[in-house]
């Protein structure tokens, strides 16, 4: 819902990127909750997006920002990748999908200012949605396979 209607345009706050971020934890945290294996540590990885969030809005006219993002969206790019390793969603189009997730977290340039790297960022955005659903749709098509699979011996 984030990246087709955000509620905040790309400026100088960085409020758009903090809001996807936050957006984006969220959402993985609900593709997440839905798979009866959570670690903890994917619980810790999403806390500190909340704090990279809230580290985007402390100071708008800090020099990491590009950083931060970078970092935050290279941490989303394993979770999801992970995600689908636990789950065994086997399909070569999100394996591609993520992989280019990390691309574009890796094309993140620390040396450049993050407003100008607004083009990069909606696309992040945009990709991870995909990667999203395509994960939860994964995981109701494996539970669907593993309902079938009960009723079949009796369970």
């Amino acid at each position: 819902a984030f990246v087709d209607s955000p509620g905040v345009s790309p400026g100088p706050s960085h409020e758009y990127t903090a809001r996807g971020i936050e957006h984006l934890a969220e959402a993985i945290r609900s593709v997440a909750v839905a798979h009866p294996v959570v670690d903890d540590s994917l619980a810790e990885q999403l806390a500190m997006f909340q704090q990279k969030a809230d580290d985007l809005r402390a100071n708008p006219s800090a020099r990491d920002h590009a950083d931060i993002v970078k970092d935050v969206f290279s941490a989303a790019a394993d979770m999801l990748a992970h995600l689908q390793r636990t789950r065994r969603i086997d399909s070569p189009e999100l394996e591609t999908r993520i992989a280019a997730l990390a691309q574009l977290a890796r094309d993140v340039d620390g040396g450049e200012p993050l407003l100008q790297q607004q083009a990069r960022v909606r696309k992040f955005f945009e990709s991870s949605a995909d990667v999203l659903d395509m994960l939860g749709r994964g995981m109701s098509i494996a539970n669907a396979r593993m309902v079938d699979h009960s009723a079949i011996d009796g369970v």
